[in-house]
């Protein structure tokens, strides 16, 4: 029995499958794998879907204080930050403005991390008209932290510009917050219980299960046995609840329903995926129905995989057999 679709191999639940994809680079004896699966081959370039907090640098040179924006970007394993602001008003004339800008990044030749700020007054007479040499101060920090290193920065070049616009550059003992890696918010799950309400008895989620004799076991369907048998042109039928672990009344939630075929090998199973959808909800009852049409599978084994808003799951194992004439 060959069938298209997603091929699950020796899994016994779609969502145990589903791990989360982790690019790990090993260099100088560092993991980098908590920074996720989007860091450039070579630790250098666009990193759009990486996440840091903002530097926020203080007690260092007044053109230097601010906040420090990540930009997208890696370079050598470490992300990079940068600040630009402009601000009127601050020159020798009213209408002068004051333009400042900073970098923060990591220098692999020096094996440092480096702090660069610039600023310069500007004035406009139909256009923008720098009106001095530059200011501007690097601080360097020998450290090869992942992140900005906090504190230790030491000022190595500095210059206060000239002229009527000079503003004297001192250094300051700068330190740095923030530039972390984002920690992506654990979701609360709710208190919930998943309450099987199937029709072939408690703790049964489908309305009919298996006729056996007193103390045989079901058949195996590959790895899982057998929870119920119908014949082809059934339409399979189950259902359940979720209800508040608190008050113990039911409540709104989700119920994913993952339709697969199961093909038994000699050491393990082949699953493929038929379908998936959400189960329907019946406001009068408070249950999720479970319903699959089987008119147009062949015989054999299936499985329906049930995925809940708690996280658990169930696997239900059918046997499909051709209908009697």
């Amino acid at each position: 029995m060959k069938h298209r679709g997603l091929v699950r191999l020796g899994c016994l639940a779609v969502l145990s499958c589903l791990t989360a994809l982790v690019f790990v680079q090993q260099g100088n004896g560092v993991d980098w794998s908590p920074w996720g699966p989007y860091l450039p081959v070579g630790g250098t370039g666009a990193c759009s879907e990486c996440c840091f907090d903002d530097v926020i640098a203080s007690n260092a040179a007044w053109f230097v204080d601010g906040t420090y924006e990540y930009t997208g970007l890696v370079a050598n394993n470490r992300p990079t930050f940068s600040y630009s602001k402009w601000t009127t008003g601050q020159g020798p004339n009213m209408e002068d403005w004051l333009y400042r800008e900073g970098e923060v990044y990591y220098d692999s030749t020096g094996n440092e991390w480096i702090l660069f700020a610039t600023y310069s007054w500007w004035y406009f007479q139909g256009d923008a008209v720098p009106g001095s040499p530059p200011g501007l101060v690097t601080y360097a920090n020998a450290s090869d932290a992942l992140t900005p290193p906090a504190t230790g920065w030491q000022c190595v070049t500095s210059t206060s510009g000239t002229g009527d616009w000079i503003r004297v550059v001192t250094c300051g003992d700068p330190s740095l917050s923030g530039g972390e890696s984002c920690v992506e918010p654990v979701p609360e799950i709710r208190g919930i219980t998943i309450v099987p309400t199937g029709e072939a008895g408690e703790d049964r989620f489908l309305d009919r299960g298996l006729d056996l004799p007193e103390g045989q076991e079901p058949p195996l369907a590959g790895l899982l046995p057998v929870t119920a048998s119908y014949f082809i042109g059934e339409t399979i039928t189950g259902s359940c609840q979720a209800v508040d672990e608190d008050t113990r009344r039911p409540v709104l939630s989700f119920v994913h329903v993952y339709a697969y075929a199961v093909e038994p090998t000699s050491r393990s199973e082949e699953l493929v995926l038929l379908d998936h959808w959400l189960a329907s909800y019946d406001r009068r009852t408070w249950k999720y129905r479970i319903e699959w049409d089987t008119s147009n599978l062949e015989p054999g084994y299936y499985e329906l995989y049930l995925a809940f808003e708690d996280q658990t799951s169930e696997a239900l194992r059918i046997e499909l057999t051709p209908p009697v004439e």
